[in-house]
């Protein structure tokens, strides 16, 4: 079973627009993570539930989604 859920973010004035995709699977909490700037360029990557109870961004992944990391978390937590 998969949910979506779309959220935008902003940095140095470029808007980032990120489609979060539920994935359910039996003993694991994960998103699928796609993001587009202005010109629609898209990264994808995939944030986890990791044991400690915290959301990890699952390598590889761009280096540019760091800056947003504690904000992707605050997102997912608030989804629960």
């Amino acid at each position: 079973m998969m949910s979506n859920l779309i959220k935008s973010l902003v940095y140095e004035n470029v808007r980032y627009t990120f489609l979060f995709r539920k994935v359910n699977t039996p003993g694991t909490r994960k998103y699928f993570v796609t993001a587009f700037d202005k010109v629609e360029n898209k990264q994808s990557f995939e944030v986890k539930l990791g044991s400690d109870q915290k959301w990890h961004i699952v390598p590889p992944a761009p280096d540019w989604v760091a800056v947003f990391e504690r904000q992707l978390y605050e997102i997912l937590e608030d989804e629960g």
